[in-house]
C-alpha cells in the first residue's frame, strides 16, 4: 500500500477520519437540542432561574396574515 493508498483509507475508510467526524456532528445535535430543553423547560420548572419573557401562546406564534 502506498503512503497516498494509507493517507486515503486514515481519511475516507470505514473508520477513518469522516466517519468519526459525521458520528460527532449527528451526536452534537442531540446534545444541543437537549441542553436546550434543560435550559428552557427543566431549568425554571425546578427554580433554578426563571426567564425574562413566559412562553409565547400557540395563538400569537400561529395567528393568520
Amino acid at each position: 500500500m502506498s503512503l497516498s493508498e494509507k493517507a486515503a483509507e486514515l481519511y475516507m475508510g470505514e473508520k477513518g477520519l469522516l466517519f468519526w467526524l459525521n458520528k460527532f456532528a449527528y451526536a452534537s445535535i442531540f446534545i444541543v437540542i437537549g441542553g436546550w430543553i434543560v435550559f428552557r423547560f427543566v431549568g425554571p420548572a425546578l427554580n433554578l432561574y426563571q426567564l425574562d419573557a413566559p412562553p409565547l401562546p400557540p395563538s400569537s406564534i400561529f395567528k393568520g396574515s
